[in-house]
């Protein structure tokens, strides 16, 4: 199992968001969970 190469593919495609400047959207998606476990 290669723990590096699914990091790796995270942020290959993060970046490859950020440059289609979908940024805000992955932004969304990942602040998203941090306010669903803030608001219980």
């Amino acid at each position: 199992m290669d723990l590096l190469g699914v990091p790796n593919k995270l942020f290959y495609i993060f970046y490859n968001q950020l440059k289609r400047g979908n940024g805000n959207g992955l932004l969304f998606l990942a602040t998203r969970p941090i306010h669903l476990l803030a608001r219980k």
